[in-house]
């Protein structure tokens, strides 16, 4: 028996499913992020994408109180640890300010554009795709990359490309890192933005090995090369740290106590 069915007044009549779950990127395992971080870390990197990409929010407030019964983590120094893994993976940042609860945001590095070696610090905006959907800086400015450059800059391009390539595995061997760490977005643009400064290649190594000889960044697990080239005071401080062997008689040690480590 033939039964008329009528599918378009069916599909008038159904009910749309509402999007009950937040996507997890599929980079996290492919890019080898989640083989890098703690299963702490990983529960904080879920709570915080719930609470941020799961509503749409480009950041939220969290207190440490909500992330340890969301997450079921019951030391503080756990949670501050598992957090801080993930801020020196690239996967978040956090808006830290004295008396207010911090901000949380889920990165997408493998969302972004390649990074582009030309010379653009932080200060400057990134680059904007050709979608037109750019990410903002702090001070607010985009920019568009430019057409038809020059072979001199073409040639500082892969220069540059090379010295964060040779800066990244010093401190990989300089710190024993798997094979599996990786050179991220958020660290290459940290290491270029150094070298777009006027640091050497040799400045940023010396940074390196103070940083490996330092007990407080070694015990704190403080030693990321994005952590190390995070702004000019901080790598200064490092270069500083333990002279090199010919300026020991010119340069004083500054010791640790009067060290400013700042917001790590």
């Amino acid at each position: 028996m033939n039964i008329g069915f009528d599918l378009d007044k069916y599909l008038k009549q159904a009910t749309p499913v509402e999007d009950k779950y937040t996507r997890t990127p599929n980079y996290l395992v492919d890019k080898g992020y989640v083989s890098e971080m703690t299963g702490s870390a990983l529960k904080c990197y879920f709570v915080i994408s719930r609470f941020t990409d799961g509503f749409s929010r480009s950041n939220w407030s969290l207190t440490s109180n909500f992330l340890q019964e969301k997450t079921g983590i019951k030391k503080l120094k756990t949670l501050t640890d598992s957090v801080r893994q993930l801020e020196q993976l690239g996967l978040i940042i956090v808006q830290r300010s004295t008396g207010e609860t911090n901000k949380f945001s889920i990165i997408h590095p493998e969302f972004e554009l390649p990074t582009k070696m030309d010379g653009s610090t932080e200060n400057g905006g990134e680059t904007t795709p050709e979608n037109g959907m750019g990410s903002t800086h702090q001070n607010g400015g985009e920019t568009t990359p430019e057409n038809g450059a020059t072979k001199k800059e073409t040639n500082k391009k892969e220069n540059i490309k090379k010295d964060i390539c040779e800066i990244f595995e010093f401190w990989k061997t300089t710190f024993s890192k798997n094979e599996k760490t990786i050179l991220s977005d958020k660290r290459a643009k940290k290491i270029q933005a150094r070298l777009v400064d006027g640091y050497l290649v040799e400045d940023i190594k010396h940074a390196i090995l103070n940083c490996s000889k330092s007990d407080y960044h070694v015990q704190g697990g403080y030693t990321d090369i994005e952590l190390i080239c995070r702004e000019p005071e901080k790598l200064d401080r490092f270069i500083g740290l333990f002279p090199q062997p010919q300026q020991a008689n010119e340069t004083p040690t500054t010791p640790d106590s009067q060290l400013d480590y700042g917001a790590w």
